[in-house]
């Protein structure tokens, strides 16, 4: 399957990629062994990259970048809401705003949504829609965006992030920003059922990825 990722910059195109997940992987994640010896225990134990699943999250799909510097402060303003005083290096890309009542989640406080810009159509074949997902393990404590799932086989615009921010900060260009998992859509029923026999398979010798792991590939 051929996903694209369609931009009408040129400069975001050469300077802020869409990269597969695997290409941008948080740095921690790189620079952790696959076991560690734990003092306090005496013995050595295995990690998360050792966790199948973990992998999966982090290696799946697509991370689109954030293409300018957006510095962004949080103000009060009258009605015991927080507002976002914004910044931006490149104007085509200043964010948006959306009253707090539109969403009205739980956030720290009462903050009016940012919704970034997204200078990337996603285009995926008929049938094929994306979970848009903030960066799996990234662990921003700066920002928090929304997920969503689109249709990306037949909407025709750039989707943008909504979210809303934590501190005061400078979100980088170069920043890691979204990560996109393409999938196929299928109707789906539920069951359930009773069973008094369970025999797994999983031992402390044959793990998850001997048994059941499929290996997924996003170029």
């Amino acid at each position: 399957m051929n996903i694209k990722f369609i931009s009408m910059d040129k400069e975001v195109i050469e300077k802020f990629p869409v990269l597969p997940a695997k290409k941008i992987l948080p740095k921690w994640f790189k620079k952790l062994p696959s076991e560690k010896f734990v003092y306090p225990l005496g013995s050595t134990l295995p990690t998360i990259k050792k966790c199948m699943p973990a992998t999966d999250m982090l290696t799946s799909g697509y991370i689109i970048q954030n293409v300018t510097d957006i510095d962004i402060i949080k103000e009060e303003v009258q009605g015991n809401f927080v507002e976002n005083r914004i910044k931006v290096k490149n104007n085509q890309y200043a964010p948006e705003a959306h009253r707090f009542e539109m969403c009205p989640v739980k956030n720290p406080d009462k903050q009016h949504w940012i919704k970034l810009k997204n200078p990337w159509l996603v285009r995926t074949p008929p049938g094929y829609s994306c979970l848009f997902i903030q960066p799996i393990y990234e662990f921003n404590p700066n920002l928090r965006l929304l997920s969503g799932i689109v249709d990306t086989d037949t909407f025709d615009l750039p989707v943008e992030f909504p979210g809303w921010i934590i501190n005061n900060h400078i979100i980088k260009a170069g920043q890691p920003l979204m990560q996109v998992i393409p999938f196929k859509r299928e109707d789906w029923k539920m069951s359930m059922e009773f069973t008094d026999t369970y025999n797994p398979k999983m031992t402390e010798e044959l793990r998850y990825k001997d048994l059941f792991h499929a290996k997924k590939k996003f170029n």
